[in-house]
């Protein structure tokens, strides 16, 4: 009878453990997604390099941005949205029809767009490069 009132109280301390780890780990995620902010970009309609003719690619980006703040002073800088929308053009028709119509030159591009565009923050960091639209005709 002793042994089972203990093993009883051993096991609601460790449910009790359980379910604390959770909801903690929880409150983690939230503050780590309330800390950042999320920009969007204008759409992009460019030209493509191929060789067999006319490409063209239109693409929506929204960049995940740390910390939340660095949002509205990146909204607010007239020619730091400049630079960023001209980098985003240059990267783009760069790029080929072969590159971007594979899954994996998408993610490739995606990623090379972070880490410039991450270049041109004065504050903040780049987290994602997010694609709300991309098509390549």
């Amino acid at each position: 009878m002793k042994q089972k009132l203990i093993m009883r109280i051993i096991l609601t301390i460790v449910l009790a453990a359980i379910l604390f780890g959770c909801s903690s780990q929880e409150l983690d995620q939230e503050e780590t997604t309330d800390a950042a902010g999320l920009l969007d970009l204008e759409s992009f309609l460019t030209n493509i390099s191929d060789v067999s003719g006319d490409r063209y690619c239109k693409l929506t980006v929204k960049l995940v941005v740390t910390p939340q703040d660095a949002v509205s002073e990146i909204n607010d800088d007239l020619l730091l949205k400049a630079r960023i929308h001209d980098e985003v053009l240059r990267l783009l028709a760069a790029k080929s029809f072969e590159e971007l119509k594979d899954p994996t030159g998408r993610e490739a591009f995606r990623e090379e767009m972070r880490v410039k565009l991450a270049a041109l923050l004065p504050k903040g960091e780049v987290q994602q490069v997010l694609f709300a639209e991309f098509i390549v005709q």
